[in-house]
Parts: structure tokens; C-alpha cells; sequence
């Protein structure tokens, strides 16, 4: 996982991932970047 100040972050963003759920489910993003975010999950896995 991606740390920072704490909190987990989408290391795309470098927003903290409650808040990318929070805007994903406001509709601020899209389906294509919620796959970006899960594509990514096993290279933090790595980390």
C-alpha cells in the first residue's frame, strides 16, 4: 500500500482512498478510473 501523512492513499491521485470511494460514489469519477485503481492494487501488494 501507498502511505501518506498517514493515511492510505491511490497512488494515482495521491488522494487518500476513502476519499476516491467518496467521490467515485458522488460520481466525480468514473468507472474507467475505479479500474485504474483496482489494476493497480497488486503493485502496492509488492511494496
Amino acid at each position: 500500500a501507498v502511505w501518506e501523512n498517514g493515511n492510505q492513499v491511490c497512488g494515482i491521485l495521491k488522494t487518500p482512498i476513502k476519499e476516491v470511494f467518496r467521490q467515485i460514489n458522488e460520481g466525480v469519477y468514473d468507472n474507467i478510473l475505479l479500474k485504474e485503481y483496482e489494476n493497480q492494487k497488486p503493485k502496492e501488494g509488492k511494496s
